[in-house]
């Protein structure tokens, strides 16, 4: 195809994941059939850090003997009606930790006493249990009850996640605005899922009204700590200002830089995007063994359209030895 043909292609391609690059990856939460990972699996491991800082403050070392004794304690204080100690021990229970054995019914009523007793910790474990739980445990209304408490006493990782639920319209009715504000209250604490939703929402005008300087400003912080879906945007964004995005300031070096960093954090988009930057010329040196480089990368992992480009430059002898 033609230079042109093949800008067309580009685009087309780039748009598709543009306003969902973000949640693209399985470690993403989206609630739904593809959307259940990445707050619970983040959660699960800041919980089991919760129960290991909860015993640690009581005993400094994890031998067996000052394990035994720091749940003892724990024990204490939890039948005395201290709110953390409550949380922990049910978070020990739901995840056989401190030598117990797993009790989703044991873990559940002192998980509940914390929440109740106002632990937003709690509220939250609740809300993403009651998210991913199954058979009766699977209750999204209850789940949202149970966020709502968290985020009303500012716990970002509710925020967020309440966030998730007003947008897919699970346990609420569907309500971007309600995500997008959700997401901002967390964004403003720093939670770097939520400043890509709220990106997310500035690029689609979901919620908020479209607005691509804001949705850069948004970016930028996530694909600083290494965010590889805020990078690629971030990149194609600052690339592509000056021609397909009005009103933005466009920087070709610093998204170059962007798109690079998630490229060579193996994100296959930014492969792609690369590979074709240097296939065609777009923004740097035109350079076919560069393009191939990177269409193999992408390719290699599963990446359709660069397996597409390199069958094309295999027939086509470009950026490849012929044998």
């Amino acid at each position: 195809p033609s230079v042109a043909a093949r800008s067309l292609q580009m685009r087309s391609f780039v748009r598709t994941p543009l306003c969902d690059a973000i949640s693209q990856r399985p470690r993403d939460l989206q609630i739904g059939s593809d959307q259940h990972t990445r707050a619970v699996s983040l959660s699960r491991g800041q919980l089991r850090g919760s129960v290991r800082a909860f015993s640690s403050s009581l005993f400094p070392s994890e031998s067996p003997e000052q394990v035994a004794a720091a749940l003892t304690k724990m024990q204490k204080m939890a039948f005395d009606g201290d709110l953390d100690a409550k949380y922990a021990l049910g978070l020990a229970h739901l995840n056989g930790e401190m030598g117990l054995t797993r009790d989703l019914d044991v873990a559940k009523k002192w998980l509940f006493e914390a929440a109740e007793g106002g632990n937003c910790s709690a509220q939250y474990k609740l809300g993403t249990f009651f998210l991913e739980g199954k058979g009766p445990d699977n209750n999204p209304q209850e789940a949202v009850k149970w966020l709502k408490m968290a985020a009303e006493q500012n716990e970002k990782a509710a925020m967020y996640q309440l966030g998730v639920c007003y947008e897919g319209g699970v346990g609420v009715e569907q309500d971007f605005e309600e995500a997008a504000l959700q997401f901002a209250m967390a964004a403003k604490q720093e939670d770097l899922q939520s400043l890509m939703k709220l990106a997310n929402a500035y690029i689609a005008g979901r919620g908020v009204p479209k607005d691509m300087n804001k949705a850069v400003d948004h970016l930028r912080k996530p694909a600083r700590k290494g965010v590889v879906e805020a990078q690629f945007v971030l990149g194609y964004i600052l690339i592509n200002a000056d021609t397909e995005f009005e009103g933005v300031k466009g920087n070709i070096s610093e998204g170059l830089d962007s798109m690079e960093q998630a490229a060579e954090a193996e994100f296959p988009n930014a492969q792609h995007y690369l590979g074709w930057c240097y296939l065609d010329g777009h923004c740097v040196e035109q350079n076919s063994a560069k393009a191939t480089e990177w269409f193999q990368k992408a390719a290699l992992a599963g990446h359709g359209p660069s397996q597409l480009e390199l069958y094309k430059l295999f027939s086509q002898g470009e950026g490849l030895e012929k044998e």
